[in-house]
C-alpha cells in the first residue's frame, strides 16, 4: 500500500455493529455512487471496528466539496432530477422489500448451501443498488450540514428585517418538518386503536389489569381469538421497527407489556390519537403563518427548498425503515448460515461478501481470524475512478497492522475542553435546564431519568426509550433530516443537532441550559 500524505479524519461513529452490512455501504460510496451523482466519494477511506464499535475516516475536503456541493447544485438547478430520484427511491424500496420478504418467508432449512449463497449475494447486489439512492439524503448534508446551514442562513437574513433573528431555529424547525406520519406514529395509532377495543371488553380489560404478562399471553387466545389476532398481526407488522443492523426486534411480549402499561396509566386512546392529528394540523397552520410572514410564496427558490426539506425528512426516515426491515428479514438467512457453519450470527457478519463463497460452499474459514476482526480490524477502500474495477479494492486488516495504518493515515482531532458554550442547529425549539447523560448504546439507557439532557453522537430507533425520558436532545452529528431531528419533532422535545463535539466536551452529571430556539448549549457547572 502506498503511503499517502493526505490525512483522513473520523466523521461517523456507529455503536454495536458488525462489519456486514456496513462494508457494502462503503463499497457503494466508493465504487457505485457515480451512477447517481456522476462521481464517487474519492480518495481513500478507512472503516474501523473495535469490539463492534465502528468509525469511518475520510478525506473531509473530498467528501464536503466533491460530493456535497455537487448534489446541492443538482437539487437547486435540476428539479426534474430530484423528483426522478425520489420516485426511484420509492420504487426501489418496494422491489427491495419484496425480495427480502421472499427470503424471510422461505423455509431456509430446506435450501442447499448454493441456494443460500445465491440469496446472500443477490441481497448484496440489491443492497448496493438500493443504497445508491438511499444515500442521496445524506449526501445533501455532508459533514457540515450544508443544506441545513443554507436554509438557516436564509432565515436569519429574512428574520433580521423582522427583528426576530433569535427565532431562526424555531422557524427552521417548523418550516422543515414533514406533515406525513412516520411508521412510528402509524404504529402508535394502530396500537392505541387495539387498546381502545380492549377497554371496551370487560373480560379482556380485567385480564390486562390483573394478570402478569405470561398469563395474558397464555389466556388471551382462549378468551378472545379476535383481539389476540389483532395483537399478533400488529407484532408481525411492526416488530422490525427498532432492529437497526443487528437487532433485536420487538417481541410479542413487548407489545403486551406496552398495552398493559398504557391501560395502567389510564391513557384514553381516542384522545391520544386526536392529539397526534391536532399536532399535525397545528404544524400545518404554523407553516402557513411563517411562510406568509417571510413571503416565501414569492421566493420560488427557497419555497422549493423548504418544500424539498420536508420531503427529504420523510424520505430519509422512510428509507431507514426499509433498511431496518430488510436487516430483520435477512437475519433469518444469516442465522441459517451460522447454524451450518457452527458460528454465531455475529461471527458470520464479520465475513466479507467476497469470502462467502469459499466459507459457505467449501467450509474454508478461520475462527481465530474472524474473532480477531471482532476485537479490532479495519477495512481499507482504495480510491477508484467511476466504473473502473480494481482488484483487491477493499482489504481487511487486523491487530497491530490495522492499528499502525490508523496511526499512519488518520488525523486525531483535538478539542478545547475549557469552553462553556456549544452551538449547533435547531431541530425542535424550546428552552430547558437539566443534567447531562451521555447515551451511546442501549446499555446506557438505564442512566436516563425524566428531564435528563440526552447527549449522543447521533441517535437511532434503538435509543427511542431514552429519548422519551429526555428533557432535551443534543447530538454531535446530523442535519434537519437526521433521526434525532425527526424524532424530537414527534416527541416535541427541544433538540440541537450538529454540535460537532458535544460528546467530547460534556460529561455525565453536567448541568446545562439548552436554548434550542437559538441553537446554544450553556455549561452551568
Amino acid at each position: 500500500m502506498k503511503k499517502n500524505n493526505k490525512k483522513l479524519a473520523f466523521i461517523v461513529t456507529n455503536y454495536q455493529v458488525s462489519i456486514w452490512p456496513l462494508c457494502m455501504l462503503g463499497e457503494m460510496i466508493m465504487y457505485h455512487f457515480y451512477k447517481l451523482a456522476g462521481k464517487n466519494l474519492g480518495g481513500e477511506v478507512i472503516s474501523e471496528w473495535s469490539k463492534r464499535n465502528n468509525r469511518w475516516a475520510v478525506n473531509k475536503k473530498l467528501y464536503d466539496v466533491g460530493i456535497n456541493k455537487l448534489i446541492l447544485n443538482k437539487i437547486i438547478s435540476n428539479h426534474n432530477w430530484i423528483r426522478t430520484t425520489i420516485k426511484k427511491i420509492l420504487l426501489i424500496s418496494k422491489e427491495f422489500i419484496e425480495f427480502t420478504q421472499k427470503i424471510f418467508n422461505s423455509d431456509l432449512s430446506k435450501k442447499t448451501d448454493k441456494e443460500l449463497y445465491r440469496f446472500y449475494m443477490e441481497y448484496r447486489k440489491r443492497f448496493i443498488n438500493a443504497y445508491i439512492y438511499f444515500w442521496f439524503p445524506n449526501s445533501i448534508e455532508s459533514i457540515n450540514n450544508r443544506f441545513t446551514e443554507k436554509l438557516e442562513n436564509y432565515l436569519r437574513l429574512k428574520l433580521k428585517k423582522l427583528n426576530k433573528i433569535d427565532q431562526a431555529g424555531k422557524y427552521l424547525s417548523v418550516l422543515s418538518s414533514s406533515l406525513k406520519k412516520t411508521n412510528r406514529e402509524i404504529e402508535e395509532i394502530k396500537l392505541l386503536k387495539i387498546i381502545d377495543i380492549i377497554l371496551k371488553n370487560k373480560v379482556i380489560n380485567n385480564l390486562f389489569v390483573n394478570k402478569n404478562i405470561n398469563t395474558i399471553i397464555k389466556k388471551l387466545p382462549i378468551l378472545s381469538l379476535k383481539i389476540n389476532k389483532l395483537i399478533i398481526n400488529h407484532y408481525k407488522n411492526y416488530c422490525w421497527l427498532p432492529f437497526d443492523y443487528d437487532g433485536p426486534a420487538w417481541t410479542e411480549e413487548y407489545f403486551v407489556k406496552k398495552i398493559k402499561k398504557t391501560i395502567k396509566n389510564k391513557v384514553i386512546p381516542k384522545s391520544k390519537i386526536e392529539n397526534i392529528t391536532k399536532a399535525k394540523k397545528k404544524l400545518k397552520k404554523l407553516q402557513k403563518q411563517f411562510s406568509e410572514e417571510l413571503n416565501l410564496n414569492h421566493d420560488k427558490k427557497y419555497s422549493y427548498l423548504f418544500e424539498l426539506s420536508r420531503e427529504l425528512i420523510y424520505i430519509k426516515d422512510f428509507r431507514k425503515d426499509i433498511l431496518f426491515k430488510s436487516y430483520y428479514h435477512i437475519d433469518k438467512l444469516i442465522r441459517e448460515i451460522s447454524k451450518r457453519l457452527g458460528l454465531s450470527a455475529i461471527q458470520v457478519k464479520h465475513i466479507l461478501p467476497q469470502e462467502m463463497e469459499a466459507v459457505l460452499l467449501k467450509r474454508k474459514y478461520n475462527k481465530k481470524e474472524i474473532n480477531k476482526r471482532i476485537k479490532y480490524s479495519i477495512l481499507y477502500y482504495k480510491p477508484s475512478s467511476p466504473g473502473k474495477i480494481l482488484k483487491n479494492r477493499m482489504k481487511i486488516y487486523t491487530g497491530i497492522t490495522a492499528k499502525k495504518l490508523i496511526k499512519e493515515k488518520v488525523f486525531k482531532e483535538k478539542y478545547d475542553n475549557n469552553i462553556n458554550e456549544l452551538k449547533g442547529q435547531t431541530a425542535f425549539f424550546g428552552k430547558v435546564k437539566g443534567k447531562v447523560r451521555l447515551i451511546f448504546t442501549t446499555n446506557d439507557i438505564v442512566k436516563m431519568r425524566n428531564g435528563n439532557i440526552l447527549v449522543s453522537p447521533s441517535t437511532n430507533p434503538n435509543l427511542l426509550p431514552a429519548m422519551r425520558y429526555a428533557g432535551a436532545i443534543i447530538t454531535d452529528k446530523g442535519g434537519i433530516t437526521c433521526h434525532a431531528a425527526i424524532t424530537s419533532r414527534e416527541l416535541k422535545i427541544p433538540c440541537i443537532i450538529g454540535t460537532g463535539m458535544a460528546t467530547k466536551i460534556l460529561h455525565d452529571g453536567d448541568l446545562v441550559e439548552v436554548d434550542a430556539d437559538k441553537g446554544i448549549i450553556k455549561i452551568l457547572n
